[in-house]
């Protein structure tokens, strides 16, 4: 409840007080002969109705009725529009603009009563102002103005049931990544630039998403269309529906896309969305492109850095296939390896419990669509023990059968183990033979600081999926294919507080009939010394029958105060460089980098910049390259995202997901921090920002940096939590105190202070109150307007008027006027 502050003192003499003001003296008093007629019963709801008092004994004590009535104004809520705070039961629930009728009444909408989640039967009346507070028994209502909220109170058995997630919202979306370079020598100039969009819509909940794939190489312009799909979740089903050109998930089948439709449960709510598959590698060139592939289809693509690079939360179509990895290098080299299926094992989560379904046929087969077979999944999730999850799968095809089970979990009895252990089974009626694949893996936490990984894999002679199958029978070719035989993974990873961390990885794969084998090894050691000096090492080799990479990588580097240099050496295919760079911050959202190198074998010696920027709307990367031989490399690379709503256009530096939100102030403040789960993003000219991911099912704490709020700004609550349900767009409304406060000194026409204790008036509203001899602060004030004054132990009244300077003081706590009261 609002309350004003005052000091006073009390006499020996009870009829003798002592008061700064008799409106602010009398508030004891006024606690005290609030009740003076105790024999009337109190309202149902006191708030809204006006207090009684007992106005004899208030004036034996200096107290008249006008003070009383000052007091009273002090907890009206203004009449008309108010956009306003909303507590509903001690809690905040919303943010909405309430009407306020001459009488001071909330008027009840249908919006207002689903804002709050408030279920009202039919009968109620919805013309004109419904005083909803007056009608319903055991509510209460609280205007707080210094902090602009309402606070209800209503009983729990009006309230709707919470449901898991809050549904709604409409707009589009677009994730963007781009990136050009240019290659200039004496001799030649090539180009090649590639753009990458995610693009949806979202309505009621309905997602549409599909993605698009520019390529220019050299004025040779490509374009490809794919994963075009519609996507809801189904409550009644507690499934997530998708149809179109859909991955098949939650299956022990290795499947690419289907064009079809598929139901299966939605792992967020019961854990995260990240996949855990991730991809480790060395790059030799700076801004090497890494693309990871997986059923011959592009799912991941992106920059990185010289040296060794960790790519997380790869997003797999699912955990059933190999991951083809290429690094492009900017010198036009290429090196590829392989992530073996069952290294994919290690990063299996455990899947949610139920069923899922998919039909469809399978994407990007090379033949008539009348020859490409349709196929049925049907897939069972199981939890048997408390740390044991099963999972069992049929594939049904015309030509092709299969059925699968699936094991993984911990043993109580063997603590720091875990294992994943796969059977699938085959009928393959394309080549008349019956067929087996067994995959397994394991973890083992040796000691604190050693640990263990092994996984293998075997095909029977003759294996195929039904993909390999049936390509291989419309291409009546089947004897120049190869299948997999069998794959091994050994991995192991030490600690040392003295030696750093040393891990170690080993894949072998060997294919029918050839017996061709391809090898995969990396070894890395990290050593970081009190100083801040670290030593990085990595040493990788891919091998095969007819191709062979190898790389080595050696950085050592230390803090230079907020830089950092380093010194590095690499080698890979026949190439040696020797280099040296800086790390340069450039405030908070800027980083140079410069470099200077030697290739050992031509002597080749180069000068590289780049330059990293955060504008908070979009990222944006650029670099460039020079060398003695005359050539020249350009390139620029961004990333970011946009979504179109009802109130405009919103830029953002992060891509959006499936769940999002808007924020929007309630005035124009541009660079607004705004921390949620996705990250910072920051508000734009007309004060909105896009909150690019949200979790659904779960709560996501949205807060309004207020630190970073210029000082004459306020805001009356700038933290919400929002739960959203999978595939909503929340809106969210913040409200901003006017950041216009006034600090005035009054004068009256005679040239005296205007008396301690006056008030200050806008038509029927009290704002405020002379806290001194002639001064009188002002929160939220309008950059013009006029005040009607009471004067204190007065009947006498006068009017100010003010007009404040267009240009403001954003680091001004207040303005200060001089004003004569005429």
């Amino acid at each position: 409840m609002f309350m004003v502050k005052r000091t006073f003192t009390i006499c020996n003499d009870s009829l003798a007080i002592k008061k700064p003001g008799a409106l602010a003296g009398g508030l004891l008093l006024l606690m005290v002969f609030g009740h003076a007629k105790g024999s009337e019963p109190p309202a149902s709801h006191p708030e809204s109705t006006k207090t009684t008092w007992d106005i004899e004994a208030l004036k034996r004590r200096g107290i008249i009725s006008e003070q009383v009535e000052n007091l009273d104004k002090l907890n009206e809520i203004p009449p008309g529009e108010n956009l306003v705070d909303i507590n509903l039961n001690g809690a905040f629930k919303t943010s909405f603009q309430v009407n306020v009728n001459d009488q001071g009444i909330i008027c009840f909408t249908p919006a207002l009563f689903d804002a709050l989640g408030i279920s009202v039967s039919d009968s109620n009346p919805k013309e004109g102002c419904y005083d909803w507070i007056s009608e319903q028994p055991g509510t209460s209502v609280a205007w707080q103005s210094e902090s602009q909220t309402l606070s209800i109170v209503v009983p729990p058995d009006v309230l709707q049931q919470e449901s898991n997630g809050d549904y709604g919202g409409i707009a589009g979306h677009i994730n963007y990544n781009y990136y050009s370079s240019m290659n200039k020598s004496a001799y030649q100039k090539q180009r090649y630039s590639w753009l990458s969009l995610s693009s949806g819509i979202n309505i009621s909940n309905w997602m549409i998403r599909s993605q698009q794939n520019v390529q220019d190489n050299q004025g040779e312009i490509s374009t490809t269309i794919n994963s075009t799909y519609v996507e809801r979740y189904l409550s009644s089903l507690n499934k997530i529906f998708q149809a179109g050109e859909i991955s098949t998930r939650n299956t022990l089948f290795p499947l690419g896309q289907l064009r079809g439709f598929q139901l299966y449960p939605d792992d967020a709510l019961d854990s995260n969305s990240a996949t855990g598959v991730s991809v480790d590698g060395m790059a030799s060139t700076s801004q090497a492109r890494v693309e990871v592939r997986q059923y011959n289809q592009l799912i991941y693509s992106t920059l990185v850095a010289a040296g060794p690079f960790h790519l997380p939360n790869i997003p797999v179509q699912n955990r059933n296939a190999e991951l083809d990895v290429t690094v492009l290098e900017t010198s036009g080299e290429t090196q590829q390896f392989i992530v073996p299926a069952i290294q994919l094992m290690n990063t299996s989560q455990p899947e949610n419990r139920g069923f899922s379904l998919s039909f469809g046929k399978l994407q990007d087969q090379p033949s008539d669509d009348a020859k490409i077979p349709a196929i049925l999944t049907l897939n069972k999730n199981w939890q048997p023990l408390n740390r044991m999850s099963l999972r069992t799968g049929s594939l049904l095809s015309g030509k092709y059968q299969s059925v699968a089970a699936a094991m993984n979990g911990q043993i109580a009895s063997v603590p720091g183990q875990s294992f994943s252990l796969q059977v699938l089974l085959a009928q393959d009626h394309y080549q008349h033979k019956k067929s087996a694949q067994v995959r397994v893996f394991s973890n083992h936490a040796l000691t604190k600081n050693l640990s263990l990984s092994l996984g293998a894999s075997k095909n029977t002679p003759g294996y195929a999926s039904i993909e390999e199958a049936s390509l291989r029978a419309r291409r009546k070719d089947k004897w120049s294919y190869s299948a997999d035989n069998s794959e091994l993974n050994l991995g192991f990873s030490w600690n040392s507080e003295t030696l750093g961390t040393l891990s170690f990885t080993h894949s072998l794969t060997t294919s029918y009939p050839d017996n061709d084998r391809w090898r995969y090894s990396m070894l890395t050691w990290n050593r970081r010394f009190e100083n801040g000096l670290q030593l990085t090492t990595s040493a990788s080799r891919a091998k095969s029958r007819d191709r062979s990479n190898k790389s080595l990588n050696i950085n050592l580097s230390w803090p230079l105060g907020e830089k950092r240099i380093r010194h590095y050496y690499r080698s890979s295919n026949q190439r040696n460089i020797m280099g040296s760079d800086i790390n340069l911050p450039l405030g908070t959202s800027n980083n140079l980098q410069l470099a200077v190198e030697e290739n050992s074998k031509d002597r080749n010696r180069s000068l590289q910049s780049s330059l990293s920027s955060d504008l908070r709307y979009t990222n944006v990367n650029t670099s460039v390259q020079l060398d003695n031989q005359h050539q020249r490399n350009y390139s620029i690379n961004g990333n970011g995202s946009l979504v179109i709503h009802n109130k405009g256009v919103t830029f953002s530096n992060s891509s959006v997901q499936d769940t999002y939100g808007i924020l929007s102030l309630n005035r124009p403040l541009a660079g607004v921090p705004v921390i949620s789960p996705s990250g910072t993003s920051w508000t734009d000219w007309r004060g909105m920002a896009l909150i690019s991911s949200l979790s659904p099912w779960h709560d996501n704490a949205i807060d309004v940096d207020v630190d970073k709020l210029p000082k004459n700004v306020d805001v009356s609550n700038g933290h919400r939590t929002l739960r959203p349900a999978r595939g909503s767009v929340k809106q969210v409304q913040i409200n901003m105190l006017s950041g216009t406060r006034l600090l005035m000194t009054i004068s009256l026409a005679n040239g005296q202070l205007l008396p301690k204790s006056s008030t200050l008036w806008i038509g029927k509203r009290l704002v405020a109150e002379a806290v001194d001899e002639g001064l009188a602060f002002i929160n939220n004030a309008d950059s013009k307007g006029t005040f009607h004054v009471k004067i204190a132990q007065s009947t006498d009244e006068c009017d100010i008027q003010y007009q404040l300077k267009d240009a403001t003081d954003e680091d001004a706590l207040y303005e200060q006027l001089s004003l004569t009261c005429q």
